[in-house]
């Protein structure tokens, strides 16, 4: 339920919790009247979503119109590839070498190359994907079937991508 803006707890009546000071800190979109009188106690600018710029928030690039279709284009490709071959891409599964080739010549008409090693690229570069790869896991062809498990260097490569990654999200 809610009155005049700010959150209030249904079985005491009382209003929630005021956010955490970090949560503030950066900057986040403050919406109920609580979360902003107690920003304003703090002695933080409080701003509204229209004021809000892409210099206000750092972590959050605005994204280009050209790149905002090319990821639109790689996730139209991904539902492709799911709808064509089911088998290899119901879930992240390491795709075996030499699929991309096999992608290519059957997409040919649909789409361009620089486009198909777009989506295979973030299909392959997903956390799960990378974990499985870095576990051993074997991998999987077109139509399914469960070929060589990776090399030793293919998982090592895959672990420091993924703790590469990891890092930098607790660095955050």
């Amino acid at each position: 339920m809610r009155s005049s803006g700010a959150l209030v707890n249904v079985a005491s009546a009382a209003p929630a919790k005021e956010p955490p000071a970090s949560a503030l800190r950066k900057g986040k979109l403050l919406s109920s009247g609580a979360a902003k009188a107690a920003a304003e106690a703090r002695g933080l600018a409080v701003k509204s979503q229209e004021e809000r710029t892409a210099a206000d928030n750092p972590e959050k690039p605005v994204v280009s119109a050209e790149r905002r279709c090319r990821r639109e284009r790689t996730n139209e490709l991904l539902l492709v590839f799911l709808r064509r071959w089911p088998a290899a891409f119901r879930r992240p599964w390491p795709l075996a070498i030499g699929v991309n080739a096999e992608i290519v010549a059957a997409l040919a008409e649909q789409a361009t190359p620089q486009e198909i090693g777009r989506a295979i690229r973030a299909w392959c570069g997903g956390d799960v994907y990378l974990g499985r790869l870095a576990a051993g896991k074997p991998r999987m062809g077109l139509d399914g079937t469960l070929g060589e498990p990776a090399t030793e260097e293919q998982r090592s490569g895959a672990n420091a991508r993924l703790m590469a990654r990891l890092s930098r999200r607790a660095a955050r």
